[in-house]
């Protein structure tokens, strides 16, 4: 899918490469609502390469409207809950360049069917996934994605 890339003033980055929703306890404590459906994480943010998820990433209010994601080539690591309880999420694209998705960080989806991951079934199995993360490991994956499949 071609959705157009996420507004990047709505991310904030670390030097190291780990972003994170700009005002996130706003979010959080529901003074704003999360109302993008189709996320696409940029690869940079202010010059920075984007290469971790940050632990409670869409812990916000709102993210029950995520309906797709999709995480640039850039992307090595998903930490500890960083999509937990995105209960509208059907579909995400994962990069080959991933190493490591954390403890609970899709628990609570329940919708999700699809994974698109841009790698091979054999990177696939390399990947350390993190407990309680069930409904990523019961998607269908479709292995060697690009976005003309």
């Amino acid at each position: 899918e071609d959705w157009e890339e996420t507004d990047p003033s709505l991310f904030e980055i670390t030097e190291y490469g780990k972003i994170s929703v700009k005002d996130f306890s706003a979010y959080y404590l529901g003074l704003k609502e999360w109302t993008v459906e189709n996320v696409v994480i940029p690869e940079k943010i202010d010059g920075i390469v984007v290469k971790y998820i940050d632990g409670d990433f869409f812990k916000v209010n709102g993210r029950e409207n995520i309906k797709n994601i999709k995480l640039p080539n850039t992307i090595e690591a998903i930490e500890r809950a960083a999509f937990i309880d995105c209960r509208g999420l059907e579909k995400i694209q994962l990069p080959n360049r991933l190493t490591s998705i954390d403890w609970r960080a899709f628990y609570g989806c329940d919708k999700l069917t699809t994974v698109n991951y841009t790698g091979t079934k054999e990177e696939w199995e390399k990947i350390t996934i993190g407990s309680e993360n069930d409904e990523l490991k019961n998607a269908n994956i479709v292995y060697n994605y690009t976005s003309s499949n």
